[in-house]
């Protein structure tokens, strides 16, 4: 995305950058590497990252998840 901004006046406001998949996955699939208890955070809320939670489920991994959290166990 290209914004061009022509004005003078000065710029304010805040902007919310959500998660990447590319890299959600990723760290999904390591914490089963360890019995701890992980918590990630900022994960977008996507159809291939809950697809993944889903068969994590499935094959009995504990995860539970709150808007932009998970908690895998």
């Amino acid at each position: 995305m290209i914004m061009k901004v022509t004005k003078t006046n000065k710029l304010f406001g805040d902007v919310y950058i959500s998660g990447s998949k590319n890299a959600a996955l990723p760290c999904i699939c390591a914490a089963l590497l360890t019995n701890e208890r992980i918590k990630l955070t900022n994960i977008p809320d996507i159809d291939d990252v809950n697809n993944l939670l889903d068969i994590l489920e499935k094959l009995g991994v504990s995860i539970r998840k709150d808007k932009e959290t998970v908690i895998i166990k």
